[in-house]
């Protein structure tokens, strides 16, 4: 993976497009998993299916085969019918992302939707 030092005045769309345009897609899911994690304390649903989204993509990280990519499937259609419109259910729809990058046929397509979808739900919360 590599290195970028992300801030406050740095985050926006296009910097992280540049930073992650070369990964791989290995890498892309890593990401979406990271940026999930960082977040995934702030939702506080009875439901564990965001961690277990989370999950299912770390998995398919490990072994990226069919029966895992179809598992993040399953776990992100979980995960994001558990999120709703509230500031810390971003973490769920984080989560989702994040399984979804790892079934995802287009990972640089799916990363991108994640994150615009993921500043796009943020902006309208605050």
């Amino acid at each position: 993976m590599k290195t970028v030092e992300i801030n406050v005045n740095n985050f926006n769309y296009s910097n992280v497009k540049s930073w992650i345009s070369s990964y791989t897609h290995k890498e892309k899911v890593e990401f979406a998993i990271h940026c999930a994690e960082l977040v995934i304390d702030l939702y506080v649903g009875a439901s564990d299916s965001p961690k277990k989204a989370i999950q299912a993509a770390k998995v398919w990280v490990l072994n990226p085969s069919e029966e895992n990519k179809n598992a993040c499937k399953d776990a992100t259609a979980a995960a994001y019918a558990t999120a709703s419109t509230t500031a810390a259910d971003v973490a769920a729809y984080a989560a989702a992302y994040a399984a979804y990058a790892a079934a995802a046929a287009d990972a640089k397509k799916c990363v991108k939707e994640t994150i615009v979808k993921y500043i796009l739900d943020r902006k309208e919360m605050i």
